[in-house]
């Protein structure tokens, strides 16, 4: 992206401003859905919701960065009449002014977008870890003797339908 400053920068920024808080929509929705979804009763849930919590506050500061490198980004514009003004230089004083900002900015965004996807990651793995160990936990119900002699026939069934489909 080009970081110098003026329009250019102004219309590169802002398909990255609407992107990031689009990501922030949809961590908040994801996260809305699992803290009132049956995950939520699973043991190690609260770790990962406060994993998720995180994301959905680091992506929120990547678009307050954006926003902010929008905000000291100078425009072309023109003073009011009736006073006699460089124009080029006070342009050229702005674009100065705001380069150092604008790289800050961006920065601070870079940094947050990554914590981003390193708690998305976290929480990602802490899911997929939680339910494995709360499926590992669950007990099964006892089989009924009939139940028993019922599953057995069935995997004799698909056992001779998987040999006949090999050949």
């Amino acid at each position: 992206m080009d970081k110098v400053p003026g329009p250019g920068f102004f219309a590169g920024v802002t398909p990255l401003l609407l992107e990031s808080q689009q990501l922030t929509r949809q961590l908040v929705t994801a996260l809305s859905r699992l803290s009132t979804s049956e995950y939520a009763t699973v043991p190690g849930s609260r770790s990962t919701l406060d994993t998720l919590t995180a994301a959905v506050s680091s992506a929120a500061l990547v678009s307050t960065h954006l926003a902010q490198a929008i905000a000291v980004n100078p425009l072309v514009g023109v003073s009011l009449p009736g006073t006699a003004v460089d124009e080029g230089a006070i342009r050229q004083a702005r674009e100065t002014d705001a380069r150092s900002s604008i790289v800050e900015c961006l920065t601070e965004a870079l940094h947050d977008l990554d914590l981003t996807a390193t708690c998305c990651s976290y929480a990602a793995t802490g899911i997929d870890r939680n339910l494995d160990q709360a499926e590992a936990a669950m007990s099964l119900p006892e089989l009924t003797a009939k139940q028993a002699v019922s599953l057995a026939g069935l995997a004799k069934v698909t056992h001779a339908l998987d040999r006949e489909r090999r050949r």
